[in-house]
């Protein structure tokens, strides 16, 4: 008998520790899960202790093994970033509820509280807590959310966003996943006549920029201007903005003459992504490759152009460097341009590992430390020494393009070419700051399916020096008109 309690206790721990890596990469395990397997490994403990009789040998590796697991399980709920996250899930969650889909107060503030839960947990801007401020817009919050009785899914990211942007971090946002927008079927033939929105219904976009600060995380007032841009062309942003199509959307449009149209649209106008090019007659959209990353090489102007869509590092990225430097030294090619431009980040060795091109011996980089729990990690270095791969080093000009929707790692990357000098950036400033925050964990409440991105880590600038806010173009110009800045900038060599 007491061989049997021994190895239920083994088997117990086995279960729950296996409970992490689940939860990691395959499904969320409700935290509640965690302590119940927890009671019985305590139980299971006891049972070896007390009734089964056992030697003091047996006795003392039951209590060691009932200890480790508890403290390694506690500690995981409490210090992991990532526990009950879905960011590294193998498979995507799906959608979220409906943004009109009505919840009741208690199911809505039991979202709230669960958001601020993560938030608190994770953030590395609140390892002492919320901030008076922060903590009565959140008490503010449930109290309005409790008076309504009721509110929409969207409302409810609005109330949980609001809270969210007093902490200035653009990586920090809380949104409503929405599998199948609905977009405005007639922007096509605005885009193509190269008209620019400039209002709703009679309100100018920076009118609606300045009252919607509440309603995007933002660092960088171009990041949000993008976001809400985004959200004026499809019925869930639409509603986010406190538009009702209903009762009609007046779209005003101004060409480069300054020529003004308005246009008012109603629920109607507003279609699937494939009816959008059905209604428009678009046949001829390009086929999706599914590469992030490409290059060409333009002789004429010795000039080899990489197009970098996701910062994703992995071996089609290094390939397809290696290709392309490989090719700049056998064609003599001078110039080298990094196409960034609306790239929405992800690993920052996309830029490291393009550096070990380039005629540095060494670069700073942007340090860091992460949030665990109650702790932190030590900071990291600010410098690290090039490892060049030999016989292909570049020493011609380097140029990157940027835009406003250059964010996170596409701001990191450069950051490192202007911070340590190798090379011109032209376009926009990237959408945010380099002083701030990112690596994000994701969530998602359980009643509305709202999606929590909330930053892990605080960043330095590789210049500490630089008194910039954000990173700076050399030659500024609208994103638009980036590739014909640098061909105009080759030419005037």
């Amino acid at each position: 008998m007491k061989k049997l309690y021994f190895i239920l206790l083994i088997v117990l721990c086995i279960i729950t520790v296996g409970l992490f890596p689940l939860d990691l990469f395959i499904f969320t395990v409700p935290e509640w899960v965690i302590y119940v397997m927890l009671a019985a490994v305590i139980a299971a403990a006891v049972l070896v202790f007390v009734k089964a009789g056992a030697k003091a040998p047996v006795k003392a590796v039951s209590v060691c093994l009932a200890a480790v697991t508890v403290l390694g399980a506690l500690g995981g709920i409490i210090i992991d970033p990532y526990f009950n996250g879905t960011w590294l899930h193998l498979s995507p969650a799906g959608p979220s509820q409906r943004y009109d889909t009505v919840l009741s107060a208690d199911r809505a503030c039991a979202d709230l509280d669960c958001a601020m839960k993560y938030l608190q947990k994770c953030h590395p801007a609140l390892m002492d807590g919320l901030p008076a401020g922060m903590r009565q817009k959140y008490e503010q919050a449930k109290a309005d959310i409790k008076a309504a009785g009721s509110v929409t899914v969207n409302e409810l990211a609005r109330q949980t966003e609001g809270i969210f942007t007093m902490l200035n971090d653009a990586h920090t946002n809380a949104f409503v996943q929405d599998n199948a927008p609905l977009y405005l079927k007639h922007y096509y033939k605005w885009k193509q006549g190269d008209w620019k929105l400039t209002a709703l219904n009679g309100i100018t976009l920076k009118e609606l920029l300045a009252r919607s600060t509440e309603l995007y995380s933002f660092e960088a007032e171009s990041w949000e201007l993008e976001c809400m841009k985004n959200d004026l062309l499809n019925l869930r942003g639409l509603d986010y903005l406190g538009f009702s199509p209903a009762d009609g959307v007046e779209y005003t449009f101004e060409n480069p003459d300054g020529e003004q149209r308005s246009e008012t649209y109603y629920t109607a106008d507003y279609v699937t992504y494939a009816e959008y090019l059905e209604f428009n007659g678009i046949t001829d959209q390009p086929a999706d490759t599914g590469s992030f990353v490409s290059y060409d090489i333009d002789e004429d102007r010795s000039l080899a152009v990489l197009t970098l869509s996701e910062c994703i590092y992995n071996s089609e990225y290094i390939n397809c460097l290696r290709d392309m430097f490989t090719e700049v030294k056998e064609k003599g090619i001078r110039n080298v341009a990094v196409d960034l431009r609306d790239n929405g980040g992800g690993n920052d060795r996309t830029a490291t590992e393009f550096i070990r091109y380039l005629d540095t011996d060494g670069f700073k980089y942007a340090s860091e430390y992460q949030r665990l729990g109650f702790l932190t990690t030590p900071r990291s270095a600010d410098y690290a020494a090039n490892q060049r791969y030999s016989g292909l080093t570049f020493t011609g000009d380097l140029y990157i393009l940027m835009s406003s929707g250059s964010f996170s790692s596409a701001m990191l990357f450069p950051q490192y070419i202007k911070d340590n000098g190798l090379g011109t950036l032209i376009g926009e400033p990237p959408g945010n700051d380099p002083n701030g925050y990112g690596e994000i964990t994701m969530f998602v409440l359980p009643e509305s399916g709202i999606r929590l991105s909330i930053s892990t880590k605080r960043f330095f600038r590789a210049d500490r020096d630089c008194p910039d806010k954000y990173i700076m173009p050399d030659i500024p110009c609208e994103a638009a008109d980036a590739l014909d800045t640098l061909y105009n900038t080759i030419s005037a060599q």
